[in-house]
């Protein structure tokens, strides 16, 4: 008898599950799944092409941000090569960084998006060149996460020019501004010949310091580090005092302070090395030496990033 019921134990099963394969095939037709049924309303589908780009690897974790306090004597370059991540990720996520402030030193090579309210992960994806699985994994995030408009993505890089990066090899500095637009510029020569006093960054009675100041004698030559057009010419700036201004086109301009004397004047072409002034002490100055600064659209840089040797 025990034989007896568990063969129609076994064929009870047997029946059951026919006919549960019948009822899946009467039904299937109604509520398939393929592609060709979907809403187009659900958004695009994500292929492999979308989920993986063609030269950066997924990264294996998400993103990482290690909080640094910038110091007098940080520089970017060393925070670079400190943290081993490129300046421009640095840059991207906390822009131009000066003494005291507390930035966020990511893990890997990423850029910082800020999304717009039209933005899709697809459309970053293909803005940036990597793949929505590569964003994804970095942000900790799925494909179908709701992106907000004001949120921060971190997209993950690979080996690109990175701002105030020194190319070796082709004595190049990259810079993005603030506005998205990248500029490429052969590194200059020094203006004067000197001892740096003052770093770009420091925070003084007076502000934030724009500018590097290198000590030099009063009198000292000046030179044009580069080529370029005289465009104010001995202006008393206040704090800067006797100043002058170069445009060297492409975005770029160049300033000099506490001058005791223009070479050159308004309106001149120079050429690189040729002397346009003298080192003075006017202006704000606790000693003779000149105050260079360098401009990028408008916007101030650290002067270090462009002077070669």
């Amino acid at each position: 008898m025990p034989v007896l019921r568990l063969l129609s134990r076994k064929r009870c099963k047997r029946k059951s599950l026919a006919l549960l394969l019948v009822l899946l095939y009467m039904v299937s037709p109604k509520y398939s799944l393929a592609a060709s049924n979907l809403d187009d309303t659900a958004g695009p589908a994500i292929t492999s092409e979308t989920w993986y780009s063609q030269g950066i690897p997924a990264p294996q974790r998400a993103l990482v941000l290690v909080d640094y306090v910038f110091q007098a004597g940080d520089t970017l370059v060393g925070l670079a090569k400190q943290f081993h991540v490129s300046l421009e990720s640095i840059v991207s996520i906390n822009g131009q960084p000066e003494v005291g402030q507390r930035l966020k030193i990511p893990s890997f090579n990423v850029l910082a998006h800020i999304v717009k309210r039209t933005d899709e992960l697809r459309d970053i994806a293909e803005k940036y060149g990597v793949g929505v699985y590569a964003i994804c994994q970095t942000n900790g995030i799925s494909p179908q996460s709701v992106l907000t408009h004001g949120m921060t993505l971190y997209v993950p890089i690979d080996e690109v020019y990175y701002p105030g990066q020194l190319n070796l090899f082709r004595g190049e500095v990259y810079i993005r501004t603030q506005e998205g637009n990248d500029h490429y510029y052969c590194l200059m020569n020094w203006p004067v010949q000197g001892a740096v006093s003052g770093r770009f960054g420091e925070r003084r009675s007076t502000g934030t310091h724009h500018g590097l100041d290198i000590a030099a004698p009063k009198d000292q030559i000046i030179i044009a580090p580069r080529a370029g057009q005289v465009v104010r010419n001995m202006r008393y700036e206040g704090l800067l005092g006797n100043a002058l201004y170069i445009d060297h086109g492409n975005g770029l301009m160049t300033l000099y302070g506490h001058l005791s004397e223009a070479l050159v004047l308004g309106g001149t072409w120079v050429e690189a090395g040729q002397p346009i002034a003298r080192v003075g002490d006017n202006g704000r100055s606790t000693g003779s030496h000149l105050h260079f600064g360098v401009f990028v659209d408008g916007e101030a840089y650290d002067p270090l990033m462009f002077l070669g040797g």
